[in-house]
């Protein structure tokens, strides 16, 4: 990739080291100009719907090989599978979260304020583990 030089905030004429420099470059990929510069990345937009999908699926799944055979379907008790799906949801986000504040932080910050994601995120496992999943 082609190297794009960053404005350098180091006075004409001074000494700098040679890893200063190295550091003062990015690829051009990487550098978003104008009202595209704030814009969520597609790839960890793409990533994270994918999850989600693919964690719904599954927890259904694993609800229905494992319930008993008088519960068979979703006819009976929907708000407590309901819960259960939900629940195992939130547990595979929380896995997720890790790997995209990573994602979001890399090459330069993104838009995504992941303290506040991480704290909604815990706040919303508490709930569950307290008054949710007790009260189903």
């Amino acid at each position: 990739l082609k190297s794009c030089k960053l404005k350098s905030r180091i006075p004409h004429g001074a000494h700098v080291h040679a890893s200063t420099l190295v550091r003062t470059r990015l690829p051009c990929a990487r550098l978003v100009q104008g009202p595209l510069k704030n814009m969520v990345d597609a790839f960890l937009l793409i990533f994270v719907l994918v999850i989600i999908g693919a964690a719904f699926f599954a927890n259904v799944k694993v609800l229905m090989y494992y319930q008993q055979p008088e519960d068979s379907g979703f006819g009976s008790s929907i708000f407590c599978k309901g819960i259960i799906v939900f629940s195992l949801t939130l547990a595979w986000m929380l896995n997720i979260l890790l790997p995209v504040d990573v994602r979001n932080s890399r090459p330069r910050p993104g838009v995504i304020d992941m303290k506040v994601v991480w704290t909604t995120a815990f706040f919303t496992l508490a709930a569950f583990v307290v008054l949710v999943v007790p009260a189903a």
